[in-house]
């Protein structure tokens, strides 16, 4: 009876709130078997979950990715105990991006199409004329760009994971929601006045190529991840932009950014600017942990998203 129990597999204990369940695994058995064994077991989507084991030396828990490694590599063996994480709702990644990305073009659109109500009724400016021809090029600049992001979310980006938590989005949304909605009411605006053509020249010309090579550093890595869920999930991007900083695609988008706000000039802008990188500073940080961690040469001190700048 022994030898059909080492024949035909083991059991480990998973640990979920206060319940334990007992899971059956093969030596074979990949981290991809034993994820889709738990959610089985538990009825909850591949998803949402995270394991932990605990690591011996440090007594500190470890996750256990979602990819094609030997569970062997993690040390579980029968009578393992595993600790389960439930992330809570997911959204799947795609759809977020797309839903984040869309709501900028259709503010706008939307403020373009009810301008003269928005500004004479609600507002109460004493009178609206017509677009200025540097409003309508701004406007077009803003939706053009947004329109890269999304044509990017559909088909080029690639997802090392499926889902991302339900509640990251009502951060997000409101920020490109409302920051839209402030940018466009200050461009838009009958009174808002155009910066001289050195500025607007300059300004747009740094939108540009840093929107160029924002959309360069996506499809680089788009190439470069083949294979999203092998072990080579995160493999080390060598083109000349990542020997510069971790996320050079940050960094291009930034100075997209500050190129937008030398041409307009506007505090919204500024503030929009200014807000991104907060968020964009801190992903940075984590990827830079991921390679680390991934990769035992890649350096731990290199610049996250300005050139040597830690």
């Amino acid at each position: 009876m022994d030898m059909n129990k080492n024949v035909s597999g083991f059991f480990i204990t998973v640990n979920f709130k206060t319940k334990q369940y007992e899971v059956k695994l093969q030596p074979s058995s990949t981290c991809n078997d034993l994820y889709l064994a738990v959610s089985q077991k538990i009825r909850k989507s591949i998803d949402r979950i995270t394991l932990q084991t605990i690591e011996s030396s440090t007594q500190k828990y470890c996750n256990i990715p979602q990819n094609s490694e030997k569970i062997e590599k993690f040390k579980i063996h029968s009578k393992t105990q595993l600790q389960l994480i439930d992330k809570g709702a997911q959204i799947n990644y795609r759809f977020s991006f797309i839903l984040e990305y869309i709501g900028p073009i259709i503010v706008w659109s939307l403020l373009i199409a009810f301008r003269n109500t928005i500004y004479t009724n609600i507002l109460k400016h004493p009178s609206c004329p017509s677009l200025s021809s540097f409003q309508k090029m701004v406007a077009a600049f803003w939706i053009f760009n947004f329109l890269k992001r999304v044509y990017e979310s559909i088909f080029v980006h690639k997802f090392s994971r499926k889902t991302k938590q339900l509640s990251e989005i009502f951060l997000s949304v409101p920020y490109y929601y409302g920051y839209a909605l402030l940018v466009g009411l200050s461009i838009l605006s009958p009174k808002y006045k155009q910066p001289s053509n050195i500025f607007i020249v300059v300004g747009f010309a740094i939108f540009f190529f840093g929107m160029m090579m924002n959309g360069y550093c996506h499809m680089y890595l788009s190439n470069l991840r083949k294979d999203p869920s092998s072990k080579q999930a995160h493999p080390i991007p060598s083109s000349w932009p990542f020997r510069l900083v971790v996320c050079p695609n940050y960094m291009f988008e930034i100075l997209t950014w500050i190129g937008f706000n030398i041409a307009t000039q506007t505090l919204a802008g500024l503030a929009f600017n200014i807000t991104g990188m907060i968020p964009m500073y801190m992903w940075a940080v984590e990827k830079r942990a991921r390679y680390v961690s991934e990769h035992p040469d890649y350096p731990k001190n290199k610049s996250l998203i300005i050139p040597f700048i830690g």
